[in-house]
């Protein structure tokens, strides 16, 4: 008698087709599946106390009361034994501010891009990082979060991490008005900061010079009308 096979939920996960379905259409990030299985945990950790608790009470119901307390604090103690954190802290870490380029676009005006960018379809972490660090600076942003985000926001990022091509920051430049990208080196700055410098100094970015430039942090202003 055959027997059904086990499903490989990995290479489900990492299915275009599923991740589609599930990044696309409901979730638009894995991590947000952490949710739904934390509140099936939950239910899982009470519906089995209730169940003890009802075993208790058939076989001892004269001591069921004192048991189901001992019960609820062992529970309880063993949850804070093995807690990753020590009782009373919570691991809060500090939101992303913006750095050097934060009085840069404070005092201009138009969308701003921020770079590197991954995957649209399973970044987010950089898009949310660089809606942090825009609350100082409260100019309007390209990035984007992963959750309800407009129907070409996926096109868009995906010309975006073409950038320093001249004719994707053509398209970018007319379609929306944008007047600086902000490049950060995230340790590779062979692989962002250069780029963007060796096309500036070549000449093939007409419209774009260079605010500022540490290594770490390439502010560039882009005339949003052409040349």
């Amino acid at each position: 008698m055959s027997s059904l096979a086990e499903p490989d939920w990995e290479a489900l996960a990492h299915d275009p087709q599923f991740r589609e379905l599930v990044l696309g259409s409901f979730m638009r990030d894995f991590l947000r599946l952490g949710l739904p299985a934390l509140v099936a945990a939950c239910l899982l950790v009470g519906l089995g106390f209730d169940a003890c608790a009802t075993a208790v009470r058939r076989l001892l119901p004269s001591a069921a009361t004192p048991v189901v307390v001992l019960l609820c604090v062992l529970v309880v103690a063993g949850r804070v034994a093995h807690a990753r954190y020590a009782t009373g802290e919570y691991p809060i870490e500090p939101a992303p501010t913006a750095g050097v380029e934060g009085p840069i676009l404070r005092v201009g005006t138009g969308p701003v891009l921020v770079l590197p960018i991954g995957d649209p379809t399973k970044d987010s972490g950089s898009h949310a990082t660089a809606m942090y660090r825009s609350i100082g600076v409260w100019r309007p942003l390209l990035n984007g979060y992963c959750s309800y985000y407009p129907s070409n926001f996926r096109a868009r990022m995906e010309l975006a991490r073409r950038l320093p091509e001249p004719a994707v920051l053509d398209t970018l430049r007319q379609e929306t008005r944008l007047t600086n990208v902000v490049v950060n080196s995230m340790g590779v700055p062979q692989l962002t900061i250069d780029r963007w410098r060796k096309e500036v100094e070549a000449g093939t970015l007409p419209g774009v010079r260079i605010e500022h430039d540490d290594g770490e942090v390439m502010v560039l202003a882009i005339d949003p009308l052409g040349w």
